[in-house]
């Protein structure tokens, strides 16, 4: 009898055993199947430019966009091999109408002012910009699997950031002098900014267990707190643009009448918040360095600072030149010649479309505006946003970007906006297609 006691002890203690270890197993595969995926490497060669020039990565022997280029696009291939060459007509429409504009960025370096920068950004238009663009809009968009995988390895990529930035603010004074990653305030506030929404997203649309929530809101804090002090309006701006997007959602008018959607209080809760802590920092003279901007910017003197009133100059000369060719534009790369500066010097309007007519006039901007319409055209009808909520996040970033593009950056710093725009076709997925992606391992 005591011998059949023992032996199904021993028999119970192997099987748990043996799923314990099937458990770590498919936690271990899930983990490599992330960090070896083609998500991880594709994020890493749109967000090269926070990281590559810190000293930390200087060992590495080829530059490291073109590493992350050249890793995406072999993973890519083999993913197209495996779909049987099936390409998605709606994404290959994207990327075909970036490619006149790509196209007539290079022709413009027929009438340009002067070669050296010109000629770089003209290659890189042509080839950083389409790859964003394919690399989301032909593999990412089109399986929801994917989709997470790139939001969780984009998350936890901004985290990195965002301690990284955390303990600059604390070894530096000024925002100007920020160099975490020995990347610039502003580029870290973006990166910081877009994964505070996409957890907040997290919160909102997932869900979870109400300890999760807590927490999370508490993370969704940190990365506020981070954003107030790393000095970005811009950034700071457009993650509060994009946290009160989904409420505009929150309200269903249906036969018993209009209908609130219960995530609406909690995006309430979190404004309020938000406004309580920057008041109570305004009164107790502890602002930080983005409020302290923020009152240049919005302080009714005429005075918003010396970076606002130089893009606002910036703005109203670019309309000027515009006037002056508006057809063809000056050619790309021309802005810098404006201000009596070398053509190898990089110099730009901080808008976008701004940077498009000055440079490539109406045609560049009517091939610009081809890509944004037939990417922002799955959007609607709206209705299908509120039928699968996960997908508001997509659009949260879509916001987020677009305004950061018309305050900072030219056409290859914003090329998370155009990662955006390339994510727009998995609107149209329904949200519970085939996990397959899960199940093929690495890439």
């Amino acid at each position: 009898m005591m011998s059949l006691v023992t032996a199904g002890k021993l028999e119970l203690k192997y099987l748990e055993s043996a799923k314990s270890g099937s458990l770590l197993q498919k936690w271990l595969h899930g983990l490599s199947s992330t960090v070896f995926s083609f998500e991880t490497a594709f994020m890493l060669f749109v967000f090269a430019g926070i990281f590559k020039a810190d000293p930390r990565f200087s060992w590495f022997p080829i530059d490291i966009t073109l590493l992350f280029f050249f890793i995406s696009f072999a993973a890519a291939c083999k993913i197209w091999l495996e779909r049987k060459l099936m390409i998605d007509k709606g994404g290959f429409k994207i990327v075909l109408l970036h490619m006149f504009f790509a196209a007539y960025a290079i022709a413009s370096l027929w009438w340009t002012p002067g070669p050296g920068y010109s000629t770089t950004k003209a290659f890189e238009v042509a080839t950083i910009l389409p790859w964003t663009l394919a690399g989301t809009s032909l593999i990412i968009a089109q399986d929801p699997a994917r989709m997470r995988r790139f939001l969780t390895v984009f998350f936890l990529f901004s985290i990195w950031i965002a301690i990284e930035s955390h303990i600059s603010i604390r070894n530096t004074a000024m925002y100007w002098d920020i160099r975490a990653l020995n990347g610039s305030y502003l580029g870290l506030g973006r990166v910081v900014g877009a994964g505070a929404l996409v957890l907040l997203g997290y919160i909102l649309f997932c869900k979870n267990h109400l300890l999760v929530k807590v927490l999370g809101l508490g993370a969704f804090g940190y990365y506020m707190y981070v954003l107030l002090n790393l000095g970005g309006r811009g950034p700071f701006l457009a993650t509060i643009l994009g946290t009160m997007l989904p409420a505009l959602f929150a309200f269903k008018l249906s036969s018993a009448g209009f209908k609130v959607r219960g995530y609406l209080l909690l995006i309430v809760a979190i404004l309020v918040a938000c406004i309580g802590v920057v008041g109570y920092l305004i009164i107790t003279d502890e602002e930080t360095q983005t409020l302290y901007r923020m009152t240049f910017l919005f302080g009714g003197n005429g005075d918003m600072g010396s970076s606002a009133d130089t893009r606002a100059e910036y703005y109203e000369d670019s309309i000027m030149y515009w006037e002056n060719k508006p057809i063809l534009g000056y050619g790309i790369g021309a802005f810098p010649l404006f201000y009596g500066m070398s053509s190898a010097m990089r110099l730009y309007p901080h808008n976008l479309f701004a940077e498009i007519l000055v440079e490539m006039g109406l045609v560049g901007l009517l091939l610009f505006l081809a890509v944004f319409v037939s990417s922002i055209r799955y959007m609607f009808p709206l209705s299908n946003l509120t039928r699968h909520f996960p997908k508001l996040i997509v659009v949260m970033l879509l916001l987020n970007t677009f305004f950061n593009a018309q305050v900072t950056g030219d056409l290859l710093d914003n090329r998370f906006f155009f990662c955006m725009l390339g994510l727009l076709p998995f609107l149209r997925i329904p949200i519970n297609k085939g996990e397959s992606s899960h199940e093929k391992g690495s890439v």
